[in-house]
């Protein structure tokens, strides 16, 4: 009996069992209801990211947040214009947060700023403020905070007809108390108003919203039920170790503890990861075997056809998907085994020049050492000075 390999057996089982966490996974999350509930709660966490300044850029430099930054997603997927599209429904640029005398977060449009202010601060000729100093205070540290001030400038100017100057004197006018305000909005937040500007970060806050009603109540509706999924597809996730690099260290329970906090992952990034690795177990069956193209098809229909998700449309890309990836994949190791073909090619033309050169570099000694034996016995010298100079040299 052939002795087994264990080594070789435990790799072909942990590829085995990361293959079935791998389809489990993109089982769990083409779900139709999973789906859904994704989707809720997704455009809910969303509205609680808050953007600096007045276009959508990425941040200059990286930090803890980056891994589920929505202004990448156009990046990694030139496709999807989801939060693109979600800026420009809910004018995210336009919003900011304020904090009140307590120090507790709200959420606030340019627009609505403008108008609290205009109906507090007399304006014309020198500035009177008519009531609430404290909350204009608040606005405006929130406006600077988020970088929003040229923005808020221009609106004043555009539609209340407020001249810049009167901005400034405004800003001057609160410099102490915006200060302070704008110190509570870093022990909130972690970063300072100069640390926001200068790395475009953005800051998140579920308790200051700026969703609708609507999609708010919904929100806390399905907020137990999808992370009971999350978690569901975390266990899976955990039974690979490849996987598990795809997914947050953390449970989506102990990240969703707090009522302030949200559980929206970026599961994009888990199904892309599921499909690489379903892809790469394919075409290594494939690639180094002599598999025909009837054979092959239906090796990977059988693949496609384990899956069971319950919206056609997401099942359609999900296996467009890992088609893509699988042609990727194997066009990948053909490219390295012709790569190997040529190299091992190539060694052999060379060790074949080498031995040729060697090969001729000995016939042509032993043409010349019986060249010296033929004088050395006196055959071929022309006089006997020149055997006593061989005489000489070779003793």
């Amino acid at each position: 009996m052939a002795k087994v390999d264990s080594k070789q057996t435990l790799n072909e089982t942990n590829e085995n069992d990361s293959s079935m966490a791998a389809l489990n996974a993109i089982n769990k999350i083409a779900d139709k209801r999973f789906q859904e509930l994704q989707y809720i709660q997704q455009q809910f966490t969303w509205s609680t990211i808050y953007l600096p300044g007045d276009e959508v850029k990425e941040p200059t430099s990286n930090n803890a947040m980056i891994a589920n930054d929505p202004r990448f997603f156009n990046k990694s997927d030139p496709k999807d214009y989801s939060y693109l599209q979600f800026v420009a429904k809910n004018k995210v640029d336009q919003q900011f947060i304020y904090l009140n005398e307590n120090a507790v977060p709200n959420a606030m449009t340019i627009a609505q700023a403008c108008s609290e202010i205009v109906a507090r601060v007399e304006f014309i000729n020198a500035l009177t403020i008519k009531a609430d100093e404290e909350y204009i205070c608040q606005l405006l540290a929130g406006l600077k905070y988020l970088n929003k001030w040229n923005m808020f400038k221009e609106r004043m100017k555009d539609v209340h007809n407020v001249e810049d100057k009167f901005i400034s004197l405004l800003g001057q006018k609160f410099d102490g108390k915006i200060k302070e305000y704008l110190q509570k909005f870093a022990q909130n937040f972690t970063f300072t108003m100069e640390k926001i500007q200068k790395q475009n970060i953005y800051i998140q806050c579920a308790r200051a919203s700026f969703a609708s009603q609507e999609l708010k109540d919904e929100y806390a509706a399905t907020k137990d039920e999808y992370v009971k999924m999350l978690d569901e597809l975390y266990k899976i996730v955990q039974a690979s170790p490849k996987m598990t690099l795809c997914y947050n260290n953390a449970g989506p329970s102990q990240v969703a503890s707090s009522k302030d906090s949200t559980a929206s992952y970026n599961l994009k990034q888990v199904l892309n990861c599921a499909g690489e690795m379903v892809a790469d177990d394919v075409s290594k069956k494939i690639v180094g075997t002599e598999v025909d193209n009837v054979a092959l098809a239906k090796q990977i229909e059988e693949l496609k056809s384990r899956l069971t998700a319950g919206d056609k449309q997401v099942k359609k890309e999900i296996l467009d998907m890992i088609d893509a990836k699988i042609d990727e994949k194997i066009n990948e190791r053909l490219k390295v085994e012709m790569q190997n073909i040529s190299i091992g090619t190539t060694v052999i033309v060379i060790l074949v020049v080498l031995f040729v050169i060697s090969l001729c570099a000995l016939c042509l000694s032993i043409y010349n050492m019986m060249n010296v034996n033929k004088k050395m016995k006196g055959k071929g010298i022309v006089s006997n000075e020149d055997r006593m100079k061989l005489m000489e040299i070779f003793g």
